[in-house]
């Protein structure tokens, strides 16, 4: 069986209803589909590898200029955040997003954002901002960042964020009590 694939951007454009790819906004090329097992278009490894590298030198730099966190402390924070996300991700795909894209791509995706989030937050977090802006620069981005990189509709993307939200306060409750 065959899929149709975006002509741009290579995303799998099986169960779309529009006629806009939802990941870079192209027209699909239905006169091209591509077999299932056909190797993906390596600009599409392109952008998360991208971003994933800017978010570890931001995170890494930052970490270098500012003393009062150790970079064990800061990557077991952002490995914990991760897993907690992935776990949220994959449930919610399970469940009610739906995967057009396999896994590993999707898991790569997910790290950037994870690594451009925090590459963010890590300076955000000492500029003299109120604390409700503090955390709405980054909540808003990794919204903006699902929806980019993982073609989530607004809607899915909120949801999910504010997912991964509860999850991390819950974390962070059970760590803080244990």
């Amino acid at each position: 069986m065959t899929s149709i694939t975006c002509h741009a951007c290579g995303r799998d454009l099986a169960g779309t209803a529009s006629m806009t790819c939802p990941a870079c906004g192209a027209r699909p090329d239905f006169t091209t589909p591509r077999a299932p097992d056909a190797p993906r278009p390596r600009h599409e490894l392109l952008r998360p590898v991208v971003l994933l590298g800017l978010g570890a030198a931001a995170i890494t730099l930052y970490i270098l200029a500012e003393w009062s966190y150790t970079l064990p402390s800061v990557l077991s924070a952002i490995g914990l955040q991760a897993l907690l996300g992935v776990a949220v991700f994959v449930v919610s795909t399970i469940t009610w997003i739906g995967a057009e894209d396999p896994m590993p791509l999707n898991l790569l995706r997910l790290a950037s954002i994870y690594a451009a989030t925090w590459g963010i937050l890590l300076p955000v977090t000492h500029l003299p901002l109120i604390y409700f802006m503090m955390l709405t620069i980054p909540f808003v981005m990794f919204i903006v960042l699902h929806i980019t990189m993982l073609g989530l509709e607004l809607s899915e993307a909120f949801i999910l964020a504010m997912l991964n939200a509860v999850v991390y306060i819950a974390a962070g409750f059970v760590l803080v009590a244990g």
